[in-house]
């Protein structure tokens, strides 16, 4: 089973070294570790030259000018080598038995299989300020994790592990997209077949920036979940039934409503 970690980043120098080191150290032999900068200002080159220089499996892809995380970790994605592949922000890091324990789900449930792991919300010092766990989509039918999903009745994993097959019949991360990409990508890849599992140990850190996202404004949120629905409208209405998307249509306007 070769599983390639792609990592993303933009200006990430103060946390890069650490995302870094903490794939190095799984306990799981990786086929390579890609990290992909999406034409940063500031040191992010240079760690990602000490580090492809000290360990062979570390390759860096150095972006000439700013794609965007959507395109970035989507042509990252593309370019990796493994058939399995695991994400990673260069703001966040990996607990160490991160890859081994979804790895142990694919190898159980087959290629189709996305494994996830419970993530920490942790603030810039690395203190856990929220455990998001997702043990309770094993119970789930296919449907009613589908559901979940739409209308985002839970916080939402991340950086799963997952086939690049799988990854290339959803279509993968849409470069167009500003916002909830990564909801989309989701979401497309229950159409390709994706089965969702979840293990039961912590998988990363997501570290919470204090203000992040508050340079974007309701409105172009309300915009990007509307195009996510509306992109995906027609096959999950004949999965779900046209009043549960029109649920979550109506989930989204809400906090604009007038009291």
């Amino acid at each position: 089973m070769k599983v390639s970690c792609v990592i993303v980043s933009f200006n990430s120098e103060k946390w890069l070294h650490k995302a870094i080191a903490s794939v190095v150290a799984q306990n799981f032999d990786l086929h390579e570790i890609i990290i992909a900068d999406d034409g940063s200002t500031d040191s992010s080159r240079d760690i990602i030259q000490a580090w492809a220089s000290a360990n062979s499996r570390v390759r860096g892809i150095l972006r000439e000018s700013n794609l965007g995380t959507s395109a970035n970790r989507d042509l990252a994605i593309r370019d990796c080598q493994g058939d399995f592949v695991s994400t990673l922000d260069g703001d966040d890091y990996y607990y160490p038995d991160k890859i081994s324990s979804e790895a142990a789900l694919v190898r159980a449930h087959g290629g189709q299989c996305v494994a996830c792991s419970a993530f920490h919300w942790v603030d810039l010092e690395g203190r856990v300020l929220k455990i998001m766990d997702f043990e309770f989509l094993n119970a789930l039918s296919r449907l009613d994790q589908l559901s979940g999903f739409v209308l985002r009745a839970f916080p939402l994993p991340r950086d799963m592990l997952f086939s690049k097959k799988i990854y290339l019949e959803s279509g993968g991360f849409d470069h167009k997209a500003a916002l909830y990409e990564d909801w989309d990508f989701k979401l497309r890849l229950f159409r390709a077949g994706a089965i969702w599992k979840a293990s039961n140990v912590p998988g990363l850190a997501w570290r919470r920036h204090p203000g992040g996202g508050s340079n974007t404004g309701p409105e172009d949120h309300l915009y990007w979940t509307l195009a996510t629905l509306y992109k995906n409208r027609d096959w999950l209405e004949k999965e779900l039934g046209r009043n549960l998307v029109k649920q979550a249509v109506v989930a989204r306007f809400a906090p604009f409503l007038p009291a």
